[in-house]
Parts: C-alpha cells; sequence; structure tokens
C-alpha cells in the first residue's frame, strides 16, 4: 500500500478549520477530531477515522453555510484503505 504524507492531511484541516470559522463554528484541533484516538502524525499511521472526522467537520460547517454536500467516492469505513481521493476531495471542498 502506499504511504500517505501527514502534511496533507494536515493541510486538509487547516483548510477545513477555515471553512469552519466563515461558518461561525469552533476549529478542530486534531484532540477534538479524534477524542481519545490516535492523532495522525508525521510517519504515523492515517486510519479511516480520521478521514470520517475531517468530512464530518468539514461536512458540518457547509452545511451551516447552506452548502448542500454530495456523497464522497468512497465510505471511509474502520479497516478499509484510505485512498488519494479521499484527501482530494477534502481539499476540493474547502476551495
Amino acid at each position: 500500500p502506499a504511504l500517505i504524507s501527514f502534511t496533507p492531511l494536515e493541510e486538509a484541516r487547516q483548510a477545513i478549520n477555515s471553512v469552519r470559522q466563515v461558518a461561525g463554528l469552533n476549529q478542530m484541533s486534531w484532540a477534538d477530531l479524534v477524542p481519545g484516538g490516535p492523532i495522525p502524525q508525521v510517519n504515523g499511521v492515517v486510519a479511516a477515522s480520521h478521514i470520517t472526522s475531517l468530512r464530518v467537520a468539514l461536512d458540518s460547517a457547509l452545511a451551516a453555510l447552506s452548502i448542500s454536500v454530495t456523497p464522497y467516492t468512497y465510505p471511509a469505513a474502520p479497516g478499509t484503505p484510505i485512498r488519494l481521493v479521499d484527501i482530494t476531495e477534502l481539499q476540493g471542498r474547502t476551495q
């Protein structure tokens, strides 16, 4: 399996926080996004729960801005691989 760099994941979190700020919502740290779970880090593991948490944080911000949310290409269910499209969809929805 391909390795996912921490940088695009962190950039997605920061972009999502920008959208949340515009929506009047609190910004989310990794500890907020995955309470009690492993926090992604450089040379660490990226789990489906990280992608799911980012999606929820972004989707709630978009809903607060009355922007419709379309389904994601793949579910981020536990045990499923993380794909490039999982990251690019998050990036695209913050633009």
